[in-house]
């Protein structure tokens, strides 16, 4: 007998079933039956159509939603006990509504998950379906969007400009996220509404119209120099494995996801060995000897997140006097804020690039180590001020 065909008492029965087989994503729902008489309740679980076992009631196993099987099958067994005792307690169909309701913790009358935009989302960050394949910057962003729902039933119809600019406003005030992370929320927020709206999931198109918020940064890379003012400080605890970690990306011109698992095993005859998190590209880098050192210091990279790293790099940057003003236009409106402030794990990155740019290093050779395949995407994280590139000319024999 398959572990979710119907189970049968007597009269009581129940059976899992599609709310919506005919789309492409759709909750679960429980068919309780006595008789002529039905009741529908939903698991609270939405997957890919494709996934489900038409004949056994069930999640395919070798599936992308298999990982919910252990979800139903417990449910199967809560409401096969309870369905026994409602037959042997003569309970009608709306006490064991109520009794699987409670023990499930779905006590809806009927609650269709797949008009909701949080299960959607869920189901959105973890499949194929998020842009960068079901990685931690989807999984991120629906965290985030959970953390601001909260406890609300929000359906696609609710996102609306108004839900929008809530939604900005709480990244904003409540968590001060800066305009870019704004802007990388709503993204993710569109290309969900998008790929429910394909889907035939809703109608709403109010998403369509929503903005992303901007902030341009005229030049935020730290100089040679400014390595050494981080270098030099006298740090302890977590400041210092900030630092260190941090200097690490500064010298390598790796990811955040790169620079924070190295072993020492990764450095032969000098040489760093590393393939890239993201792209998959072995990338081959001269060790720089504060590299070395660092990776001896604690037996590999320090161990740190990127959350806390993110955090305490900017406290850091200030005690070392980077406090440079830079100019930063925010939706807009053009200001000025300390440097410090605008340093993060990405900056080590977009550092390395500028710094072998100005001391002349050809960009096909810088390519080779950041793992860029474009001249023009690489330039994207290098920031040469025009007065830069015109010291870097001087010498020319064209102007000579």
């Amino acid at each position: 007998m398959p572990i979710f065909a119907d189970t049968h008492i007597n009269i009581m029965t129940f059976t899992f079933f599609l709310a919506h087989p005919e789309k492409e994503a759709s909750a679960i729902l429980i068919g309780l039956r006595d008789g002529t008489k039905r009741k529908t309740i939903s698991t609270g679980i939405t997957i890919n159509t494709r996934n489900w076992d038409k004949e056994n009631k069930t999640i395919k196993r070798k599936s992308d939603d298999g990982v919910y099987i252990g979800k139903l099958a417990n449910m199967e067994k809560i409401i096969g006990r309870l369905v026994k005792e409602a037959d042997a307690d003569s309970w009608g169909l709306a006490e064991l509504y109520n009794q699987v309701g409670a023990a499930i913790g779905r006590d809806e009358k009927k609650e269709d998950e797949s008009v909701y935009l949080l299960p959607f989302y869920r189901y959105w960050a973890t499949t194929s379906f998020g842009r960068h394949n079901a990685n931690r910057y989807t999984l991120l962003a629906y965290r985030k969007m959970a953390e601001f729902i909260g406890n609300r039933k929000v359906k696609f119809d609710d996102v609306d400009y108004k839900f929008f600019t809530s939604f900005l406003k709480w990244m904003k005030d409540d968590k001060g996220y800066n305009p870019n992370m704004q802007g990388s929320q709503t993204k993710h927020l569109k290309a969900v509404m998008n790929e429910a709206y394909k889907r035939k999931l809703h109608t709403n198109i109010e998403f369509k119209s929503f903005d992303k918020p901007s902030q341009k940064v005229d030049s935020v890379y730290l100089s040679m120099e400014e390595y050494d003012l981080l270098y030099n400080l006298d740090l302890t605890g977590t400041q210092e494995i900030a630092r260190d970690l941090f200097l690490l990306g500064c010298y390598t011109a790796l990811r955040v996801s790169d620079y924070s698992r190295l072993k020492p095993e990764d450095i032969r005859d000098g040489f760093l060995y590393v393939e890239q998190k993201k792209t998959k590209q072995n990338v081959v880098i001269p060790v720089h000897k504060r590299v070395k050192e660092i990776i001896e210091k604690y037996g590999g990279s320090p161990k740190l997140s990127e959350q806390k790293l993110n955090l305490h790099i900017k406290d850091i940057c200030k005690m070392a006097g980077i406090t440079e003003l830079i100019g930063v236009r925010e939706n807009g409106v053009y200001t000025y804020k300390e440097k410090c402030q605008l340093v993060s794990t990405h900056t080590a990155r977009r550092s390395a690039a500028t710094n072998m740019a100005l001391n002349g290093t050809p960009l096909r050779d810088i390519m080779q180590i950041t793992g860029h395949t474009s001249e023009s995407n690489l330039l994207r994280y290098i920031r040469i001020t025009n007065e830069q590139n015109a010291r870097r000319l001087a010498n020319n024999p064209f102007f000579l």
